[in-house]
Formats: structure tokens, sequence, C-alpha cells
């Protein structure tokens, strides 16, 4: 497009330079104007008509092929309409099949396959009422029902690298969750000093339906006492005497047993 704005305006000088400087030198013209004159002569550039001859003659010189709709466009001579609107409508003669084609199938063939789909509403309640329900239900009473959980077997900590530290901030305690069986469990007034600062006790009663149950469900907690403890650096899992032991010193240590477990 801005070849073809260049390309106009170098055949509207052309054309009106040709007719304005017949009479001698350009230059020596231009000196001559006053600047109305000059004026004037910018006003008769910028409003100068082609006349189809013109265009034509002087087209050809710029790889334009004449009568070219695009240099009357640019110059206002033609209506500036929407491409789509010159276009042509496509006719359609006839629908022909290729070799591999197959025939249309007839309309009235497609609505006799056509088979409505009609809703049996009493079928849906019964189905609802003698099977899915009880089946839901069922799945909520397992869901809630406490599964009586094995003591562990061995001493044992998990550690996974959550970030990179270098200083002592990595060793805050974030969260620190104790699972321990009733029998194990000391009292409350003996908690922290045997167990820290920071822990909680969720003490798991095999015979009792209590959110505790549901929350050893989500973190997979295979036997007792098991301990999940976060520092801003690093996630332990803690398993057996591991589970018991004290780590305000040192989250990041092996931890301290109290007597009270041995």
């Amino acid at each position: 497009m801005m070849k073809l704005k260049i390309l106009v305006l170098v055949c509207l000088l052309t054309i009106v330079a040709n007719s304005l400087f017949a009479q001698g030198d350009p230059r020596e013209i231009l000196k001559g104007l006053t600047y109305e004159q000059q004026i004037s002569l910018q006003k008769q550039i910028t409003s100068y008509k082609f006349s189809e001859a013109e265009l034509n003659e002087s087209a050809p010189r710029f790889g334009v092929e004449p009568g070219s709709r695009h240099i009357l466009r640019m110059m206002g001579q033609v209506p500036k309409n929407p491409w789509n609107q010159e276009l042509v409508e496509p006719k359609i003669f006839g629908h022909i099949q290729g070799k591999s084609g197959v025939d249309y199938p007839d309309p009235e063939l497609i609505n006799k396959s056509y088979r409505k789909f009609e809703l049996d509403k009493d079928a849906v309640r019964k189905y609802v009422n003698e099977e899915y329900l009880p089946q839901l239900k069922k799945q909520v009473i397992q869901m809630e029902q406490a599964i009586p959980l094995p003591n562990c077997t061995e001493s044992k900590t998990i550690r996974k690298n959550i970030s990179k530290t270098n200083d002592q901030s990595g060793n805050t305690p974030v969260q620190d969750l104790l699972f321990i069986s009733p029998e194990k469990a000391p009292k409350d007034q003996d908690i922290n000093e045997f167990l820290g600062e920071k822990v909680t006790l969720l003490v798991y009663y095999p015979n009792k339906k209590t959110e505790i149950h549901r929350i050893a469900k989500g973190l997979a907690v295979e036997c007792l006492p098991t301990r999940f403890r976060t520092t801003t650096e690093a996630f332990f899992i803690d398993r057996g005497i591991n589970a018991l032991k004290n780590y305000d010193e040192d989250y990041h240590a092996s931890g301290v047993l109290h007597p009270f477990f041995k």
C-alpha cells in the first residue's frame, strides 16, 4: 500500500510539473513565485484529478496496469467500497458425487431411523431409591468407620526438602502433628515438656468415630505413632520412637527422647 501511495504521488508530480513547467526551467520558475503562489501551487498538486489518459500513460512506467482501480481509489475518484461488496456471489450449479462418495440419504429415512429419547421418571426414581442412595450411604459409613491402626514396628524418619536457606530461618517449625494411641499419650500438662512446644497431639481411638480418623486417612497414616513435622526448609515423617522425640532444640536434628517413652 505504501508503494502504491508513493507511485501515485510521483505520477501526480510528474503530470502537474510537466503542465506547469513546460514554459521553462522549473527551478527558475519556482524562484520567481511568491509565498502565496507557492501555496496555490501546492493546493493544485494535492487536489489534482487524474484523467484516464494521464493514468494510462504514466502507470506502465511504474509496473501498474493502465486503468487500475487501486490508483483511482487512492485519488478518491472511485468509492472505497468494502472488498466483499465487489465480489461476485458464487453460483452453485449442483452437487457432484465423487468416485469414492456415497449417496446422500433420503430425509424420510433419516427421520424414520431417529429414535426419540424419552426419560422414564418412574424407573429413574426407583434406581435412585433402591440402588444409588443405599450404595452412597454404604460408602459414607465406610469412610467414617474407624480403622484400627497397628503399632509401628520400626523407628524411621523420612525427610523431603522444600526449599534451601542459608541461615537458621529454615529450621523454623511451621506445623507439627502427632498421631498417637491413647495408651501412649501423655497428659495434657506434660505434652509440651515431653514432645515440644509446637506439637499438636491427635489421639487416635480405634473404636470412636472422630474427625481424627478422616485426617489420618487423608495423610495415609499406616501405624502409630506417626508424626508430620514441617519447617520452612523441609518436611518430615516420623514413625515409631522417632515420632515421640522432642525437636525443640533443633527441628532438623535427631531429637531427644523423654524418659516417659522409654
